[in-house]
């Protein structure tokens, strides 16, 4: 894997293409894994009422993960990423129609898509503003755009500032990517509410960090399930939807 000193695109093209899971084939009870894509099937998808004549873009779609889940509800899923590698696998596993170009100058017409999704990736560009603006650009007017990011406001911060000071545990427990810039959950709904109204902001994983590694312990397990819950039931409410270590938002954009 890369380490330091290597490019988004650099990065992701050598991680591409290797083998990766579908949804479908996660290993039973991994509660840590894609948590993003779990709260959009979870808490979002079924709001959406996404149904065979609807258009759904995925920017930063990679191999396309979340690709199954669309064509299940009859809708045309199309995924924009920069990696040749991860379009590449995108179109052999029939995910959809791929289209490999810079998710901050898409090579599609106004209003295309009834729905466009952007989860994990504005953390990853430069431009954060022109990445919101393109993603809306492209959608239809009243049509969903929802993203998911890293949120930066809460117990994993010191983990992570210790890992860019050099710390070599903490180093070594953070998962290396290139990351242009921190977001936190209140830069999101602000990036949002610029094109639209937000309809609906969760935490994706309140459980601290560490809990994961400490699964197989009975005693963590029980305080991860309460977590959980309570994830699922108060995630969408403030103070807590503020909290998690990812953030996902959903907003109608503004006719014009």
């Amino acid at each position: 894997m890369p380490g330091f000193g290597v490019s988004p695109r650099q990065f992701y093209e050598s991680s591409y293409s290797g083998s990766w899971q579908r949804p479908e084939r996660d290993a039973a009870g991994a509660r840590f894994t894609k948590m993003w894509y779990r709260a959009f099937v979870d808490y979002v998808l079924p709001s959406l009422k996404i149904g065979r004549t609807h258009r759904v873009l995925e920017v930063g779609a990679g191999y396309g993960y979340i690709a199954p889940v669309i064509r299940n509800t009859g809708a045309e899923y199309f995924g924009v990423d920069f990696a040749f590698s991860g379009c590449q696998q995108l179109s052999q596993l029939g995910g959809g129609r791929a289209i490999q170009a810079d998710g901050c100058h898409l090579p599609l017409t106004d209003g295309s898509f009834d729905v466009v999704l952007c989860f994990e990736t504005l953390e990853h560009v430069p431009d954060r503003e022109m990445l919101m603006a393109e993603c809306f650009r492209v959608c239809r007017a009243d049509g969903r755009v929802v993203f998911s990011c890293p949120n930066y406001c809460n117990l994993f911060l010191p983990l992570k500032l210790l890992a860019d000071a050099g710390v070599p545990w903490c180093v070594r427990y953070m998962i290396r990517q290139p990351i242009d810039r921190t977001t936190t959950a209140f830069q999101l709904r602000a990036l949002m509410k610029r094109y639209g109204e937000v309809l609906l902001q969760r935490a994706v994983r309140l459980a601290p960090p560490l809990f994961e590694k400490l699964e197989s312990r009975g005693a963590y397990r029980r305080v991860n399930d309460a977590i959980f819950a309570m994830e699922r039931r108060w995630g969408d409410r403030a103070p807590l939807n503020f909290l998690g270590l990812h953030t996902i938002c959903v907003a109608a954009k503004r006719p014009c």
